[in-house]
C-alpha cells in the first residue's frame, strides 16, 4: 500500500466512522455495557482522532504533553457530544490529508519512526497501526449501537 492508497482507505474509514456517530442517540452518551470500558461519550471523544493523532506523532514527530500521555495510559478521557465528534471526524479528515501531502512514497516505505508508547518500525507500519487502533474502535462503537438495540448491518459498519 502506498501513501495515496493509505489516505484513500483512511478517508474511507473515517467516514463510515462518521456515519455511526450520526447513529449515536444523545441522551445514551453516558452508557457503557460495563463498567471497565470507555462510555459512549467518551468514545465520541476519542475515536475522531484515533488514527491522525498516531499519523501526526509519525509524520511530523508531534509529542504528547505528560498530561496527555498519562490521560492515555489511564483511561482518563473526555466526553463529546455526537456533533461535536462530528465535526471533530471532518476536522481530522482534512488533517489527514494535511499530514500526508506532507510524505512520500519512499519516505512512507523506508524512513524509520518511534512512537512515545515504544512501537517502532516505518513509517507505513505505524500508519497502519494507527488505523488499525481506529477500526478496532469502529468495531466497538458498532457494537455499542447494536448493544442499545439499533439494527445495523454491514453496509453501516463499513459505508459512509
Amino acid at each position: 500500500m502506498n501513501v495515496r492508497e493509505f489516505e484513500t482507505y483512511g478517508l474511507q474509514t473515517m467516514a463510515s466512522i462518521a456515519g455511526l456517530i450520526r447513529r449515536v442517540p444523545a441522551d445514551q452518551l453516558g452508557w457503557r455495557p460495563v463498567e471497565s470500558v470507555m462510555t459512549l461519550g467518551q468514545l465520541l471523544a476519542h475515536l475522531p482522532a484515533a488514527l491522525t493523532e498516531v499519523v501526526d506523532i509519525a509524520v511530523r514527530g508531534t509529542t504528547l504533553t505528560p498530561e496527555q500521555l498519562q490521560q492515555m495510559m489511564q483511561g482518563e478521557l473526555p466526553t463529546a457530544t455526537v456533533d461535536a465528534a462530528l465535526a471533530a471526524c471532518d476536522a481530522q479528515a482534512r488533517l489527514l490529508s494535511e499530514l500526508l501531502a506532507e510524505v512520500g512514497d519512499e519516505d512512507w516505505q523506508t524512513r524509520q519512526v518511534t512512537v512515545p508508547w515504544g512501537a517502532q518500525g516505518s513509517l507505513a507500519y505505524i500508519c497502519i497501526s494507527g488505523l488499525d487502533h481506529a477500526v478496532g474502535h469502529r468495531y466497538q462503537l458498532f457494537l455499542y449501537l447494536k448493544l442499545l438495540g439499533q439494527t445495523l448491518g454491514t453496509d453501516e459498519l463499513f459505508g459512509g
